[in-house]
């Protein structure tokens, strides 16, 4: 099948320590040295999209734990 026949979703994600609304607008706190959290989108969901990763075309988003830190993965589907 031609790839033009496929349609591609995207997957958007961003990481930190907690989500609400700070300063009047809604936001992840926190960076990567903190994080705890994940959020998973179609899209960026807050107005500042500079903390906000797509995952490319394709791939899949694995979060865990581990040593009580959050680890993201992109795993690539073949």
């Amino acid at each position: 099948m031609h790839e033009a026949n496929l349609n591609f979703l995207s997957l958007w994600y961003t990481s930190g320590r907690e989500y609400g609304q700070y300063d009047g607008e809604w936001k992840m706190i926190g960076g990567a040295d903190t994080a705890d959290s994940i959020m998973i989108a179609s899209e960026p969901l807050t107005r500042d999209t500079s903390t906000w990763l797509e995952a490319p075309e394709y791939s899949m988003i694995y979060a865990d734990t581990r040593s009580g830190r959050l680890t993201v993965e992109i795993h690539y589907l073949d």
